[in-house]
């Protein structure tokens, strides 16, 4: 898979579903290696899976992120698992 994000990677929460797995699925048509994170299992390994089937590479965290303002620990910890 070759695209404009080729050797790049991509953090996607809310990837279960709706416009986090329509993103997902953009970017990793594009080249980009995706990290997937969202808190339901079945429904976000079904991204992951369709990624894979269609040779990108996806990598699944069931994560429900509290995010803080300004905090950038839950994007680095689940970037940390894709290497």
């Amino acid at each position: 898979m070759a695209g404009r994000l080729e050797g790049k990677v991509a953090l996607i929460t809310g990837a279960s579903s709706g416009i986090g797995k329509a993103t997902a699925l953009a970017f990793a048509r594009e080249g980009a290696r995706v990290v997937i994170a969202a808190r339901r299992a079945a429904e976000t390994e079904e991204t992951a899976g369709q990624i894979r089937e269609s040779g990108g590479e996806a990598r699944f965290t069931l994560s429900h992120l509290v995010l803080l303002r300004g905090s950038t620990a839950p994007s680095k910890y689940l970037l940390a698992k894709a290497r």
